[in-house]
């Protein structure tokens, strides 16, 4: 079976290559993994089995076959060996990669997988540094809007009006007293509308956009949200990559919302 084939040439490889004690890399962040995992399904060229496990360890390429192999008995995956100079390469590919909807199921189970082992090698513990944000923290906030929206997403008086509203989760990520990221989450009823995300230059692509969303799910999750919808640019592809690489999955589309012309796809996830 297809199954059978990826554990055995996937463990036949790794073996050759590394022995069987690789793990993941100390030093390499999961939004890195997220956009290479994505990258390679949604693309003819399909997911390099050895040059992934170079880069991201045995115990991650493991745990991203392991899920990938409930998806061959459906036949919506399957496994492609290629001749190399350094001989054989193992490819993962989608029969599908464009078909959104079953794309997004398999990427969603695939990262799903993969946060425990991300989690236990290098994420940020679940309060490393997170914390409900107050008036006196303005300054910063301010200072991560003008860097992360032309002409700023909102005033410094929309600021202070969400954060006084009893329905409004307000989380920032500090670190040696410096605010990195914050996250904005909106109640009604058991719903909840994440407003906005916005992560300082510095710290972009270091994990904190998705330890911020994983704090505010869990602040939701105590508060009896089921589910959190949000709205993205179509344009905004690592926003986009984040919330799907988050298990948040496109329920709808928003023609011409930002400025009268873009479109803006709306995202939603069961709690």
């Amino acid at each position: 079976p297809l199954s059978q084939a990826i554990a055995v040439a996937c463990e036949h490889w790794l073996g050759q290559r590394h022995g069987p004690v690789i793990e993941c890399q100390a030093d390499t962040p999961w939004d890195e993994c997220v956009e290479t995992l994505m990258l390679a399904l949604r693309t003819d060229q399909g997911l390099n089995v050895p040059a992934f496990c170079s880069a991201f360890g045995h115990t991650t390429t493991q745990k991203v076959l392991a899920s990938l192999r409930g998806w061959n008995d459906e036949e919506h995956t399957y496994v492609q060996e290629e001749s190399a100079d350094d001989g054989l390469v193992l490819r993962v590919r989608l029969t599908d990669p464009h078909g959104l909807l079953l794309e997004n199921a398999i990427m969603t189970g695939v990262l799903s997988d993969l946060e425990e082992t991300f989690d236990e090698g290098r994420a940020p513990g679940p309060l490393d540094g997170v914390r409900p944000l107050e008036v006196d923290d303005l300054d910063e906030v301010l200072a991560v809007d003008a860097a992360s929206w032309d002409g700023g997403f909102w005033t410094r008086a929309m600021y202070t009006a969400e954060l006084q509203k009893p329905h409004t989760t307000a989380l920032g990520k500090f670190e040696a007293g410096s605010l990195l990221g914050y996250v904005f989450l909106e109640r009604i009823l058991d719903e909840g509308s994440l407003l906005l995300i916005a992560i300082a230059p510095q710290a972009r692509r270091k994990g904190v956009a998705r330890l911020l969303m994983d704090q505010v799910e869990r602040a939701g999750k105590a508060q009896g949200l089921q589910t959190i919808t949000l709205e993205v640019r179509e344009s905004n592809t690592a926003a986009v990559r984040l919330y799907e690489g988050c298990g948040y999955h496109l329920v709808g589309k928003r023609p011409r919302y930002y400025e009268g012309t873009e479109d803006a796809l709306l995202l939603s996830k069961f709690l």
